[in-house]
């Protein structure tokens, strides 16, 4: 497994198109990669050239963005603490402005996660998160608030949709993860405490439709959740901080991360028995943000740097 360590990935290519901190890449439905910047901009990449095919002038600097499933794009900023959300909607094959909604509350927002085909959560720091949905005129309007501790808290809020009844929400400034009844006016089901919960973007994921992953803070490695019993299962990888994580199209699952020893990497695991197994890996200056995976199996990455790379990945070395 030490000889794979350094060639299983290959970066092959930097996209350098935005003109300032570039803070979340994302892979559209239709196969292309787009990425949002404190520069205003979202910009629509072309599949395999990488060329620019879009440049979305946003308001402000924005700090996430998403697509939903009816194919608009979501993006969310925060200026002069003032958060708004600007929706494009696709036409004449050109993404353009449909809907912006100003939230004049002192909070920094973080991410959106949609909820159904009508609604999504906007997460914001102080574990609070609004919720938005598409109303008969075909705009969306906020329908509820949830501080999820009851009371203003420090910490970012990060969410995920568990299944469609429920939602996981976690933050670094409590050791506890709520789960949410999305039917029940977003009621605590259940709550895990003593975990050491990392509040990024990308630090949730359904292994599958029973196991949460969550990563810790710091080195703390990672928790597997039993979302049936809401019980820890196990706690793995200590030594290890995983700052984002995917799954990828082969089953596998891909991680971006950095050590005790300050060194940051990719790795590409298989998961057997409650643990996993390190199939690829490579080594990186800076550790990833964020990463998505395209239909032609490469890698897009954001690393801590804000640089965008693409990753080729090449066969195991024997």
């Amino acid at each position: 497994m030490e000889n794979n360590e350094i060639k299983s990935y290959e970066s092959s290519l930097f996209l350098k198109d935005h003109k300032s901190r570039v803070t979340h890449i994302l892979m559209l439905k239709d196969g292309r990669l787009s990425s949002c910047s404190f520069d205003k901009k979202i910009i629509i990449y072309k599949k395999y050239s990488f060329q620019i095919d879009q440049i979305i002038e946003g308001k402000n600097s924005f700090i996430f963005h998403i697509q939903l499933s009816n194919g608009n794009i979501v993006g969310v900023h925060t200026n002069c603490n003032i958060n708004t959300l600007e929706i494009y909607e696709l036409n004449n094959n050109k993404y353009k402005l449909s809907q912006e909604i100003k939230i004049k509350e002192e909070r920094k927002a973080s991410k959106i996660i949609e909820i159904d085909d009508k609604t999504f959560a906007l997460c914001f720091k102080f574990i609070v998160l609004q919720i938005y949905q598409n109303n008969e005129n075909k705009k969306y309007t906020q329908i509820m608030e949830k501080w999820i501790l009851g009371c203003k808290s420090n910490g970012r809020l990060n969410l995920i949709k568990v299944n469609e009844s429920e939602l996981a929400s976690c933050s670094s400034g409590r050791r506890q993860i709520f789960f949410l009844d999305i039917k029940n006016n977003l009621k605590t089901i259940a709550c895990v405490s003593n975990i050491d919960c990392s509040e990024r973007k990308n630090s949730m994921l359904m292994l599958n439709d029973k196991i949460l992953m969550v990563c810790s803070i710091h080195t703390n490695g990672i928790y597997l959740i039993d979302t049936k019993k809401h019980i820890i299962i196990k706690h793995i990888m200590k030594g290890i901080f995983c700052s984002s994580m995917i799954k990828l199209l082969n089953g596998n699952f891909l991680m971006g991360y950095k050590d005790r020893n300050n060194k940051s990497g990719l790795n590409e695991y298989k998961y057997e028995k409650n643990t996993f197994v390190k199939i690829k890996s490579v080594k990186e200056k800076k550790y990833i943000l964020n990463f998505c995976e395209m239909k032609d199996g490469k890698i897009a990455s954001l690393s801590g740097n804000a640089k965008i790379k693409i990753w080729s990945k090449i066969d195991n070395i024997k």
